[in-house]
């Protein structure tokens, strides 16, 4: 079974939790830097992405800057960003 994550992004899940662990790890390492800020989280990394227009609606507050720094270093460990 394969599941597309990004354009270029497919993930191939064959049954080997021995492969799917070290994505997952990744996984886990950017939801624990980014979950935490809810809506804001998730489009500071999705602006790391590429995507435009994303920025929190009033009254919540943008992601802090040193967690978007962490959260880009793990979307680049996790070979969603080009180093």
């Amino acid at each position: 079974m394969s599941v597309v994550v990004d354009d270029d992004l497919v993930v191939e899940f064959l049954g080997a939790d021995d492969e799917a662990q070290p994505l997952q790890e990744h996984v886990r390492k950017i939801d624990e830097i980014m979950l935490p800020y809810t809506a804001a989280g998730i489009k500071a990394c999705l602006k790391l992405l590429g995507y435009e227009g994303m920025r929190p609606r009033k009254p919540t507050l943008p992601m802090p800057s040193d967690q978007v720094a962490r959260a880009e270093q793990a979307m680049r460990n996790a070979g969603l960003l080009e180093c």
